[in-house]
């Protein structure tokens, strides 16, 4: 059979805590690495999430001008919460490059035991050359695990993407890209063959443009290495 390092990691969006805790339960037989989306939340109790966590928690806490979905939170208000999950032991925390230096550098350099993913995202096609300036901007950080992520508009772009993560696996880096919408999803099955740490897949609700659901994505994979 051919091996892969298959890793998946289930986007949760919730209303509120208790509705967190029934979501990563369900996930738990399917997902490498479960993702908390705060963004979708009108409450949470971040500790008592993850206190109950069977499987590795991924907090995201997404700004509003990369698909989060809160319009009037300040960075500042964000970046405290993702602060609090560190120093409640996340697993990992994501923080987005593009806000002010001194805000991604409180994540960076407290981080203690968590692993940081470090995202930009490009909701529009985005060119060669402006996605490989971005993979520089973020390899030149002390992230854990870089992101970066932009929007199909052909079947082509995929490639782009799968390039751009084996070029940075096989010097090291762990990058996780791939593109969202219809077109891209050819990247979000694939990625993980070309060196991705994982990739990203919804349990019911969607959290980004042409995200396939886990059930459906484990089904893919399990097609792709079969015996003839």
């Amino acid at each position: 059979m051919i091996m892969i390092p298959w890793r998946i990691c289930v986007s949760i969006l919730a209303q509120g805590t208790e509705d967190a805790i029934r979501k990563i339960k369900e996930t738990e037989n399917i997902a490498d690495i479960v993702e908390i989306r705060l963004d979708s939340m009108k409450e949470f109790d971040l500790k008592r999430i993850l206190e109950k966590r069977n499987v590795p928690i991924l907090v995201t806490y997404r700004r509003a001008e990369e698909g989060g979905l809160k319009k009037n939170v300040r960075d500042e208000e964000r970046i405290e919460v993702l602060k609090e999950a560190i120093l409640l032991g996340a697993d990992y925390v994501d923080v987005e490059y593009e806000i002010k230096d001194e805000l991604r550098n409180e994540i960076l350099k407290k981080k203690e035991k968590t692993k940081i993913v470090l995202s930009k995202h490009f909701f529009n096609p985005v060119k060669k050359e402006l996605l490989y300036e971005y993979a520089e901007r973020l390899v030149s950080l002390e992230a854990d695990i870089l992101k970066l992520i932009g929007y199909a508009d052909s079947w082509e772009d995929n490639l782009l993407f799968l390039n751009l993560v084996e070029k940075y696996s096989k010097i090291g880096y762990k990058l996780i890209s791939f593109a969202m919408g219809p077109y891209g999803r050819v990247s979000r099955i694939m990625c993980t063959a070309f060196g991705s740490p994982w990739t990203y897949a919804s349990l019911k609700e969607k959290a980004a443009p042409g995200q396939i659901s886990a059930h459906v994505l484990k089904k893919i994979w399990s097609w792709i290495v079969s015996e003839d």
